[in-house]
């Protein structure tokens, strides 16, 4: 019979599954796998087979098949719009951020597809991928054969996914479970059944059993909150005549070890100016210092210095960067290694050359370390940014440490924002925060020679590995291994050093399905006879890891230098796997059990915290029920709840301020405003006010459910307004918040907003696993509305407080209600994250003549597509400029209009002058300087405007960009030139959605203003988010990095041209030659004219032309009466010779 189980594995790995895996189900059911016999190959692939099959049955019957097809289909549009999309042919590169934006959000939204990863997950991963090739494009003759290969993949994955919804529609005959039963029950009895004797095999080259060591593995058990790394040392081979110091003799446990840690003085003494690192000051964990000098935070660090974490220590300055180092100091300077003395004869782990340990009297196999995977303590620790004590702090030696080449360590570790400290304004840029240290000297300093031999720091975007050299007497060689946003993600760091290979190896594993990465350094070190590891907490100037770190392990000797992925599995992941959430089941805590009453007049403010019994959740959501009293003379906004992450709320004013939060306002007819934050990064920046808004239309006054969520991994806010007859909901996507270990909320009555006034019913907040579900409630109406206060209305002298709990702090003292004049806004148009779209565009790089010329047409006028711009509240556009004179147009008297016409961005066409949107983003220059102008809707001015100055422009290339942020309401230009970049703001600025957007550059625009005479080059066009531009560092990425300054016109180098060959001889009757240089080397900024003349005695004129070099050309040369007649000119007269030039003065 063929096997039809295998035939199926084999296509389902194929992941052409829905085809292959139910058209032959029924036939399937026909198989005999007893007819198998004991044929292991057939029963495991019919068991794989037939569990595969469940799977995909399961998910056809259970799954969201249609809202996964109908996702599918959704992608497919966008690849076939990028297929169709046409090729604008212009000197103008016009970049549609707006569709790789939405293309974006389809990306993410692919995770959401739940299939079995046997099944359609690859190919789900194969389309990702390609979604990465269509945004990276920078052409779009790329970008469309990326969206063609992408509709064809997803062609491809819809068929199979339409097939497999139409064979689950058949009935399934097919006992899955009691075949799998069957094939278990057969392979039990051949498992059991002996088999036929085979023939002898010959060892080749035994292995001895290695017999387990008397010496016991030394685990030091951890405090609680406190772990320590569990120590593991090699064991030794017994001699078997013991002498005084025997290593097998283990340590008399009644004389405990000083765990003072000397050199950790939270308080330290004023520092030798000879010494490195000044422990009062902030600084770079690469960068020893001066003590006597303080340190510039802004500054990134003198690369001279041996700390430098970006370039190899000079190996003649080991330690004081004033003075060079002591050869004669190989390793700790305070301990100078003495070369006579004999080192210590026992063999150390995996020395090729060491001699076998002394045979005991009865032979037996050699003795080897069984090497193994070594859990840590379970317990996961706080590490503080400003504690001065170490999380853990481990000393290894004498005879535990003796001989032993290879060590290392590893921990689980995340970094967390607001917890142990809240590092409210977040992270210091270009700050190294200290995770680590090995060391070899007792008492430490930062950065000599043994201080860091194997050290860890975190610095802005990654882990920094340092060791040190003693070949190259280098105390500081060092590596980085990139992490990005690491906020409340579990890594797994491991660091380590082989003797013998002379090489240390740092791997990461980011997050629990990242992957690893490795680095390694080539380095020499000594041997240890002291080895001590202290993790976390500030040390000298660098602030403490801030966070958590678990299952730390401490390895000397064999197995503990690991060196590939695999190595890091079995030897580590394996007993110290991803550590567990903090809560894991979802938890509920009630806020109102029945129903309370609140009116305006309510004054007390009652904040209640989330239990410690479930800290750090990564979904949390607040329900309940709300019934609105209307009031007369109702504020702007009334509080319903809020939520938030910060220890002292502040509005809005930090991020975390409003976690979830909800008001009721008066702004357009009623509506319920809805609020959450998002970091952008973890130094601060980010928005703490993303607002949405759904009109109430005085349904609230009947009863009405409200659901916020959120959830950690999906990155997504979601709320439900559920009205007595309707549902309305609001998605928050790419959100950013915080891990944080508690949350805080106020219900109906905060410090910064009027209370709610009317009834709030069974009021909770739901925390961890299942705490988020954007479908709440699951059924079509809501679940009955409270009940207690019932049809009748309450007494209305009493009010029934909320539940008081151990965790209510005590209100604060009233705070006056804000004045209208500061009371949030309605919200603006949505707008999601720029930054996620940000790149790089690079403009064509030929080069454009711009005149000032009446009656010139532009450069480029380019008109944007109406259906390219849904959606779009983002633009700008930059370019290479630079003005000339004489080129194309010669301007003899210079620039004498007052205004010359740079570019316009408008939302009119056709446009006028200056009405509200003609000058959407428009540039002129003047004598005075480059204007910059927009209007704002806001003060309904068309003409906003600021300038700014330039010194001299003749000639000089100059960068432009000008764009417009709805988020920020601002607009921003900058003007790069001579490696100087200024910045222009017209900040309170906003804009009409456009609906149209024409791009105009160069000349004589409207026939009002002449155009900018000179050249252009590299224009871009961007709209959609990631057009803006608000930061000379952003300018410098996202625009100058692949549109650098143009090249010298004169490529070809030193041109020569010899107009007189040999000699020729001129009179006073000579006719005037004319000499044109040739445009193979157009605008030479440099040139030069020179020759031998011989003067025949005549009689002479008052002066006599030896030559003229001009600007002018023949037809406009008036001698010496307009600017660069006399380029370079020698006359000769009577007595001297007088050579001349000229000057511009502006």
């Amino acid at each position: 019979m063929t096997n039809k189980v295998a035939i199926l594995l084999v296509l389902v790995g194929l992941m052409s599954f829905a085809s292959a895996s139910l058209i032959n189900v029924q036939s399937l059911a026909q198989i005999d796998v007893e007819s198998y016999g004991c044929d292991k190959s057939k029963l495991y692939d019919a068991e794989e087979g037939l569990q595969k099959l469940g799977e995909a049955l399961n998910f056809a019957q259970t799954g969201k098949l249609d809202q996964d097809i109908k996702e599918l289909r959704e992608l497919q549009m966008l690849a076939r719009k990028g297929m169709e999309e046409q090729v604008q042919v212009s000197f103008v590169q016009v970049h549609n951020l707006q569709y790789l934006y939405m293309l974006k959000h389809k990306f993410d939204s692919l995770a959401l597809i739940e299939m079995p990863n046997s099944f359609a997950r690859p190919h789900i991963d194969g389309m990702k991928s390609q979604i990465n090739l269509v945004l990276a494009a920078t052409d779009t003759q790329t970008r469309k054969a990326c969206c063609e290969m992408l509709f064809k993949m997803i062609e491809v994955l819809l068929l199979d996914l339409l097939e497999l919804e139409e064979e689950c529609q058949k009935p399934i005959t097919i006992n899955i479970e009691g075949e799998i039963r069957k094939i278990q029950i057969i392979r039990g009895h051949c498992d059991n059944t002996p088999t036929p004797e085979q023939p002898p095999v010959i060892p080749v080259d035994p292995i001895p059993i290695k017999p387990k060591d008397p010496t016991p593995t030394i685990v030091i058990p951890p405090k609680p909150r406190d772990p320590t790394p569990t120590i593991v040392i090699p064991p030794k081979p017994r001699d078997p005549t013991p002498k005084p110091g025997d290593p097998t003799k283990p340590e008399d446990p009644t004389k405990p070890r000083d765990p003072t840690p000397k050199p950790g003085d939270p308080t330290p003494k004023p520092g030798d100016p000879t010494k490195p690192g000044d422990p009062t000051k902030p600084g770079d964990p690469t960068k020893p210092g001066d003590p006597s000098k303080p340190e510039d935070p802004t500054k990134p660090g003198d690369p001279t210095k041996p700390g430098d974490p970006t370039k190899p220590g000079d190996p003649t300055k080991p330690g004081d960067p004033t003075k060079p180092g002591d050869p004669t100091k190989p390793g700790d300077p305070t301990k100078p290694e003495d070369p006579t003395k004999p080192k210590d004869p026992t063999p150390k782990p995996r020395d090729p050359t060491a001699k076998p340990p002394p045979k005991p009297k009865t032979p037996s196999p050699t003795p080897q370390v069984v090497i193994d995977c070594v859990k840590g303590a379970n317990v996961v620790g706080d590490m503080s940014a400003s504690s001065d004590q170490a999380i853990a702090d481990s000393v290894i030696e004498g005879k535990d440490i003796a001989g032993a080449t290879d060590y290392g360590y590893g921990f689980w570790i995340r970094w967390l924002s607001r917890y142990p400290d809240e590092l409210v304004s977040g992270r210091t840029k270009n700050t190294y925060y200290f995770v680590s240290r090995l060391t070899t000297n007792q008492k430490f300093n930062d950065a000599e020679m043994g201080d860091r031999v194997l050290a860890i720091w975190h610095y802005d975007t990654g882990f920094h590995f340092t060791t040190l050299d003693k070949a190259s007497r280098n105390p500081n060689v060092n590596q980085n291994i990139p992490t990005g946003d690491i906020e409340g993600l579990w890594s797994y760091v491991y660091y380590s050093y082989s003797g013998r290979l002379k090489r240390a190896v740092g791997l990461l594993k980011f997050g629990a399905s990242g992957k690893v990465q490795q680095l390694s350094l080539d380095v020499t070190h000594d041997i240890p006879t002291y080895l001590r590891l202290v993790i976390g907490g500030r040390q000298f100037s660098y602030p403490g890891f801030n966070g958590q770190f678990t299952n730390p392990v401490f390895k000397i000797g064999d197995g503990a230098y690991v060196n590939s992925e695999l190595e890091l599995f079995d030897y580590n992941l394996k007993c110290n796997p991803y550590p567990k959430l903090d809560c894991t089941e979802r938890a509920k805590q009630t806020l109102i059990h029945k129903a309370v009453r609140y009116n305006v007049k309510t004054t007390k403010v009652q904040t209640v915290k989330t239990s410690l019994e479930t800290p750090f959740p990564e979904e949390y959501s607040v329900s309940g029920w709300f019934k609105w009293k209307q009031v007369e003379n109702q504020e702007p906004w009334h509080l319903m709840f809020r939520v938030f992450a910060t220890k002292e709320n502040n509005n809005a004013k930090n991020l975390g301020d409003r976690d979830l939060a909800a008001w009721i306002g008066t702004a357009n007819d009623g509506i319920v405003l809805l609020s959450t934050y998002s970091y952008n990064n973890l130094f601060g920046e980010g928005n703490p006010n993303i607002m949405n808004q759904i009109q109430h239309k005085n349904r609230i006054q009947e009863w009405t459910f409200v659901y916020f969520g959120y959830s950690f991994k999906q990155k997504t806010a979601h709320s439900i307004v559920h009205f007595k007859e309707a549902r309305e909901e609001r998605t928050f996507e790419n959100v950013n918040h915080f891990l944080v270990q508690r949350l805080s909320i106020n219900l109906a009555k905060d410090d910064h907003y009027p209370s709610w006034n009317g009834i709030i019913g069974k009021f909770r907040i739901d925390l961890c696993n299942g705490a988020y579900d954007p479908k709440f409630p699951r059924t079509a109406t809501p679940v009955p509305s409270p009940s207690p206060l019932g049809p009748t209305p309450p007494p209305s002298k009493t009010v029934e407080p909320p539940p008081k709990t151990p965790t209510i702090k005590p209100p604060p003292k009233p705070v006056k209600p804000p004045t209208p004049e500061v009371v949030v806004s309605p919200p603006p148009p949505i707008i999601k994250t720029p930054e996620v779209m940000q790149k790089c565009i690079e403009g064509q790089a030929a080069i454009g003549d711009s005149s000032s010329a009446p009656d010139v047409k532009p450069v480029a006028d380019i008109q944007v597509p109406e259906e390219a711009l849904k959606d779009v509240t983002e633009y700008g556009y930059g370019f290479w400029s630079r003005w000339l004179t004489r080129h194309p147009e010669q301007l003899f008297e210079g620039m004498s209009e007052p205004w010359y016409f740079v570019s316009r961005l408008t939302s009119n066409d056709p446009y006028d002058n200056i009405r509200m949107g003609d000058r959407l983003l428009a540039i002129f220059l003047s004598k005075d300087g480059y204007t910059f102008i927009t209007n704002d809707k806001g003060t309904s001015n068309p003409n906003l405007y600021k300038q700014q100055p330039y010194k001299d422009i003749e000639g000089v290339w100059t960068y432009i960009h000008f764009s417009f942020s709805p988020l920020k309401k601002k607009a921003v230009a900058f003007v790069h030139a001579n490696k100087q970049t200024s910045q222009i703001e017209l900040a309170g600025v906003t804009h009409e959605a456009p609906k149209k957007l024409r791009f105009i550059l160069g000349g004589n625009d409207l026939k009002l203003y002449p155009g900018f005479n000179g050249q252009f080059t590299r224009p871009v066009l961007k709209i959609g988010p990631g057009s803006f531009i608000g930061s000379p560092e952003d300018v410098q990425k996202y625009a100058l990095s692949c549109n650098p300054l143009p090249e010298p016109d004169c490529k070809k180098g030193r041109g020569v041209s010899n107009l007189i060959e040999s000699t020729k001889e001129f009179n006073k009757g000579s006719e005037v030659t004319l000499f044109v240089a040739d445009n193979e080397r157009p605008f030479p900024d440099n040139y030069a004219v020179g020759g031998w003349f011989l003067w025949t005695p005549t009689e002479q004129e008052d002066w006599h032309l030896a030559f003229r070099v001009t600007i002018n050309g023949q037809k406009h040369n008036k001698n010496d009466q307009l600017l660069g007649d006399r380029d370079l000119t020698t006359f000769f007269e009577q007595v001297r010779q007088l050579s001349l030039c000229y000057l511009y003065l502006h």
